[in-house]
């Protein structure tokens, strides 16, 4: 199985990545790079989450929540049912982004964890 994180943190970090084939030649980088960003962001928060929830706080696990009237939203929508690497792990059910009930929770895991560990963008002021 491909890690799709590894492909993801690629494309974060040097704007390409040879994993990711772009079914969309009209998107630009830009456009791909905040698709990214929200998912890297995404599973980052989620591992915090689950690490609150083992120090015994009231939290649980939750979709990326889509607002439609984001371009991003739309492109990961599109990227989602037309790139195959995305439908592989994800789905979008309404306006719920999350991974496929198919995927096992040690990959999720394992997703999650390199997220948190090595997506790391610098804070601006």
């Amino acid at each position: 199985m491909i890690d799709i994180v590894d492909i993801l943190l690629e494309y974060y970090n040097k704007g390409m990545s040879n994993g990711l084939i772009i079914y969309l030649q009209g998107l630009s980088s830009k456009d791909i790079r905040v698709v990214v960003i929200e998912i890297l962001g995404w599973l980052k928060l989620e591992h915090k989450r689950k690490l609150w929830m083992e120090e015994g706080k009231k939290t649980k696990l939750k979709p990326l929540i889509l607002n439609y009237n984001y371009i991003w939203c739309k492109n990961l929508k599109e990227m989602v049912e037309k790139e195959p690497l995305f439908k592989q792990y994800f789905y979008i059910e309404g306006n719920e982004f999350n991974f496929l009930p198919s995927i096992t929770e040690d990959v999720r895991k394992k997703a999650r964890e390199k997220a948190f560990n090595y997506y790391n963008p610098q804070k601006r002021s």
